[in-house]
């Protein structure tokens, strides 16, 4: 039982982050580089002097957290209703139109 539990323990130690260690998925870590990338600017650069260029990059790498935390902006909330409207307003002019006999199911979606 003793080496059962010193097998379970060592290998724990390979796969749980270390003390202080934040436990990512893969797709954090990429997003969180995709972030860490937006964020970082050479100072001097043409863009550390663009507050444009800046907001626009801290835009950008507040996307990619929004990614990590699960949050989403408003513009990713109106395209997910416009998304889900459109398909409902398809979805009714196929029902109709096949209802009426005017056409299969295939051509309803031409």
């Amino acid at each position: 039982m003793d080496k059962l539990h010193q097998y379970i323990v060592a290998k724990a130690r390979t796969l749980l982050p270390r003390e202080g260690e934040a436990a990512l998925r893969q797709r954090q870590r990429l997003a969180l580089a995709e972030a860490q990338g937006w964020l970082r600017i050479e100072a001097g650069s043409r863009e550390a002097n663009d507050l444009i260029l800046l907001a626009e990059r801290l835009r950008l790498g507040a996307g990619a957290l929004d990614r990590i935390t699960g949050r989403a902006g408003v513009d990713d909330m109106l395209d997910v209703l416009f998304r889900a409207l459109l398909h409902r307003k398809m979805m009714f002019h196929v029902k109709h139109r096949i209802g009426r006999g005017a056409v299969d199911s295939h051509s309803a979606l031409r």
